[in-house]
């Protein structure tokens, strides 16, 4: 008897427990890619600089854990495009280049999201993520170099989150990745003079939606109390712990 009165309270509380802690968010913004269209044996390296005319669009979805109410795990997956061409990278004085390159790409991994200073929006982003990408590299004169190459990796991102304000029962964030893919072949062309990693930068709005109010809420009460103690002692020459 009192086993099936307790089982049912402790699966509520569990239930509870979870769902003040979730939340699901999706993310729409650009991708840039920055890395190494091949190389050359004169300049031995050709990394694409970023080039805004070339930003592609992203869309993430994403479940977030509030761990702490100053850190939060992310779950993450997207889906891209990307393009770039060479001609202001290193090679643009090759006049036999002129290389283009043109994907699509499916990342996925977790992201941990900290609040390091008290009292601010603003938030660190690194994680662990896996991008399966295929890729075509085409020369100026639209000869194929490699066409619908297919290459899966690790990549590390790292940056910088701002919360922007809340809208209805969400927050609106802006982020800002640099996402370093550990090989060269995010583009499908890897020479023996390649020596640079393949990276690709994200700018992203992101709109999060907490499954419970509580856990939020603590967050930002969280955050205030924080803000209030430092500013406390800072007027009275104190200072502050954390």
């Amino acid at each position: 008897m009192k086993k099936s009165i307790i089982l049912p309270i402790v699966a509520v509380l569990f239930s509870n427990s979870l769902t003040a802690q979730v939340n699901f968010s999706i993310a729409a913004g650009g991708l840039n890619y920055q890395g190494e269209i091949g190389s050359s044996a004169s300049n031995n390296y050709s990394n694409v600089m970023a080039d805004v005319k070339s930003l592609k669009p992203i869309l993430q979805g994403r479940i977030g854990f509030y761990v702490s109410p100053s850190t939060q795990l992310s779950i993450e997956s997207g889906i891209a495009k990307f393009e770039a061409n060479d001609l202001h990278s290193a090679n643009a004085s090759i006049r036999n280049r002129d290389y283009s390159v043109s994907g699509n790409l499916i990342d996925f991994g977790v992201n941990i999201h900290h609040f390091i200073f008290p009292g601010l929006r603003l938030y660190a982003i690194a994680g662990v993520k896996g991008v399966v990408s295929k890729s075509s590299v085409m020369k100026a004169s639209e000869q194929y170099i490699t066409q619908d190459f297919r290459n899966f990796s690790l990549l590390i991102p790292l940056g910088v989150g701002i919360e922007l304000g809340s809208i209805g029962r969400g927050l609106l964030k802006f982020e800002w990745t640099t996402n370093t893919v550990l090989n060269d072949k995010l583009d499908g062309l890897n020479y023996a003079y390649s020596k640079y990693d393949d990276v690709y930068s994200t700018a992203l709005l992101v709109y999060s939606m907490p499954l419970s109010k509580s856990r939020y809420r603590n967050h930002l009460q969280h955050r205030e109390s924080r803000k209030s103690y430092r500013s406390f002692g800072m007027k009275h020459g104190q200072c502050p712990q954390f």
